[in-house]
């Protein structure tokens, strides 16, 4: 079948729109934004361009490196504790059990679950006096009143902290992926 010349130009149409919002909504902001980065800009006053004096600003910071390590930690920890554990959750799903669609439904909730409810639950969770960690730390006997641990203000609590969250929030998605790929195995 021969493409008439008609048929490329009515293509061509009916793909505009599409490639008006990608460069409105990706390419713009990806080259505005690069732009952006080699100009010295207070977000108030007309940027000052500065070439790549921002990028070795990055290098001679201790700081980024110590971010980045914190990022992969992060990306590497989480991944890693979600496949493990999903795996095995999934193993356990894969039964022909009484009831398991509950557990399955229960599992998966937190992946379809706001961003924004996630964060205001796990932030009073979270909450150095009024939250419900430290509060059942105190029940078991394993921390006082007078000394409590503040899991999102303290550097060797924020962390593990909030891999936690992520951990639980994407478990289930994990699990439901695992579990696709089991039950499609005779």
């Amino acid at each position: 079948m021969t493409k008439t010349k008609r048929d490329v130009i009515v293509g061509l149409l009916f793909s505009f729109p599409a490639l008006c919002l990608y460069f409105v909504f990706t390419i713009f902001p990806f080259f505005y934004g690069f732009y952006i980065s080699l100009c010295e800009w207070d977000g108030f006053n007309e940027p000052r361009l500065m070439g790549i004096g921002n990028y070795m600003k990055i290098f001679q910071d201790s700081k980024v490196f110590e971010a980045l390590g914190h990022n992969v930690v992060y990306a590497l920890s989480t991944v890693v504790v979600k496949l493990v554990f999903a795996f095995l959750i999934a193993l356990v799903l894969n039964k022909k059990l009484r009831g398991i669609t509950v557990f399955r439904t229960i599992l998966f909730t937190p992946v379809v679950i706001s961003f924004v409810a996630i964060g205001s639950v796990w932030t009073w969770i979270y909450n150095p006096t009024q939250g419900l960690l430290n509060r059942l730390l105190e029940a078991l006997g394993m921390m006082s009143t007078q000394n409590p641990i503040a899991w999102l203000g303290d550097a060797r609590y924020a962390l593990p902290a909030i891999m936690i969250v992520d951990v639980w929030k994407w478990l289930g998605y994990h699990i439901v992926l695992f579990l696709a790929g089991l039950q499609t195995i005779s």
